[in-house]
């Protein structure tokens, strides 16, 4: 039995993602980001999740993904100068709160939507 290697799966999930977002099929490139970042994480995919959802007016989810992404480290100038953009856009249509939790981990629910543990 013939297994391809994590590399491959990437690029074959890669490929299938960015064929959805040039169609305008946001929902299913992010299905596929997302399982290429399972398996390869990198700083590029989770700014591509970032369009994807910027591209769903989905601000919250943008906005997190992209400063997640400006704080990877990554070096590539044009994709940090579009973050940051992305970022300064929508930042004043995004609610921040910061959360503590002894014990730390807490799941926080706001409206009965999960915004996960951190």
């Amino acid at each position: 039995m013939a297994r391809a290697d994590a590399a491959e799966q990437a690029r074959f999930h890669d490929e299938l993602a960015r064929g959805h977002y040039e169609g305008g099929r946001y929902e299913q490139a992010i299905r596929e980001f997302f399982a290429e970042q399972r398996i390869a994480p990198n700083p590029r995919v989770g700014f591509n999740i970032a369009l994807c959802f910027d591209q769903l007016h989905r601000d919250d989810d943008a906005y997190l993904f992209f400063r997640e992404y400006l704080a990877s480290g990554d070096e590539d100038a044009s994709r940090r100068s579009l973050a940051q953009q992305a970022v300064a856009r929508l930042e004043p249509r995004v609610a921040r709160i910061a959360v503590a939790s002894d014990p730390p981990g807490a799941t926080v629910y706001v409206d009965q939507r999960d915004h996960g543990s951190y």
